[in-house]
């Protein structure tokens, strides 16, 4: 069973600094939830030819999460997730792994 809603699992990963630089640039982009007026903020990574990718701030992005500010210098510590479910085409999401994200595992071997 699938830890993420409508059965969404993860098809690749990358570190932000790797993702990003498949792109010229990175913008915020801020959107308006039409069920219920809430506005949210995505990333765009642009390129100059083609139509931007959209990355969503996953559920491990505290409130009040500035990427002008919180990002620099600590880009070892994002991920971006492209992400596929039942619902919808693959998406992006923007993951922060925390320092408790890897623990080994003693197998007695």
């Amino acid at each position: 069973m699938s830890q993420f809603k409508n059965n969404a699992h993860i098809v690749n990963s990358w570190s932000l600094a790797s993702f990003a630089k498949q792109f010229t640039a990175v913008k915020e982009a801020q959107f308006v939830n039409k069920d219920t007026a809430e506005v949210f903020t995505k990333l765009a990574f642009c390129k100059e030819d083609n139509a931007p990718v959209f990355v969503q701030y996953g559920q491990s992005i505290p409130e009040g999460f500035d990427p002008k500010v919180d990002l620099k210098g600590h880009l070892d510590q994002y991920k971006v997730l492209e992400m596929a479910n039942d619902v919808k085409d693959q998406y992006y999401v923007l993951a922060k792994e925390s320092d408790s994200a890897w623990q080994t595992i003693d197998l007695g071997i």
